[in-house]
């Protein structure tokens, strides 16, 4: 099953909500806001169909990693990144 861009409305399981959706949602929010950045500084639109290949591609990733690794792109990075850009970043973040 494709997983939405937009946050999701939480999955009720016995009146706790997913902590799996709760993960990506936190996932997503980070990740979009770094590319709203990226994608301002070089100038660039970003739509739905990109958040969701950038999703895609760093979602099986911690989310303390993801959050340290986008933002030492943010202050490293040189041009905007490719999926594969980012995960050589964070993948380097200990």
């Amino acid at each position: 099953m494709e997983k939405q861009l937009a946050v999701k409305s939480p999955t009720v399981l016995q009146g706790r909500q997913s902590s799996q959706d709760d993960e990506y949602d936190k996932k997503l929010i980070v990740v979009t806001g770094y590319l709203e950045m990226y994608a301002a500084i070089s100038g660039r639109t970003m739509t739905p169909r990109l958040y969701e290949i950038f999703m895609s591609a760093l979602e099986d990733l911690e989310l303390r990693k993801i959050e340290k690794g986008l933002k030492t792109y943010l202050l490293e990075g040189k041009k905007f990144p490719w999926p594969a850009d980012l995960r050589e970043v964070i993948e380097e973040e200990v």
